[in-house]
């Protein structure tokens, strides 16, 4: 109750206005029981950031483990980060505010940059199988690859705090695979007809 609660409180608010005494109510604890777990708020802070990074990397691995093919991963990950969304949209609300906060507060960057290198680490695995596939072009840089899922995936994420119909984010997510997948847009005539 308490880690959701906070996750809520930080993700709509911000580090600074959230305070232990908004959680304790919010979770309907005293202050006392928070800090009995938690001995400061930035304390509860990190350990929001590791259950949602945890909720995330679990999510993503086992959705990169339901296809062979990079188009299938990538549309398996970002499934599952709607998914994620549809069952807490505070979850998607906290990845987003992580790096305003990890700016604000310097003390969480390591803490938050550490947990990103995970996800980066296994977004960079999917680019440089897909490589040995053929899938992606040998040239590519795969930390550039990696690094654009996470920003599609953390900027998704912003987008879905924006606007609170959850069919939004979901279609966002789908124009965005549209578009990997290349069936976004209508071939140019002109270049077609005459090939």
């Amino acid at each position: 109750r308490i880690l959701d609660s906070a996750r809520r409180l930080f993700a709509e608010q911000g580090f600074d206005k959230t305070t232990i005494k908004d959680v304790a109510l919010d979770a309907d604890i005293t202050t006392g029981a928070i800090y009995h777990y938690f001995d400061s708020k930035q304390a509860l802070f990190r350990a929001v950031t590791d259950e949602v990074q945890q909720a995330f990397l679990k999510a993503f691995g086992d959705a990169i483990g339901k296809s062979e093919s990079f188009l299938g991963r990538l549309r398996a990950v970002s499934e599952a980060a709607v998914a994620l969304n549809d069952r807490d949209s505070s979850t998607a609300g906290f990845i987003a505010v992580m790096p305003i906060e990890m700016r604000r507060h310097p003390e969480f960057e390591d803490d938050v940059a550490r947990r990103t290198s995970v996800t980066i680490t296994l977004f960079e695995s999917i680019v440089d199988e897909a490589k040995d596939r053929g899938e992606i072009a040998s040239d590519a840089n795969t930390r550039a690859v990696a690094n654009l899922i996470l920003a599609t995936t953390m900027g998704l994420a912003l987008f879905s705090t924006l606007d609170r119909e959850r069919s939004t984010y979901r279609d966002a997510s789908d124009a965005y695979i549209r578009l990997a997948e290349g069936t976004l847009f209508v071939p140019d005539r002109k270049t077609s007809v005459g090939n």
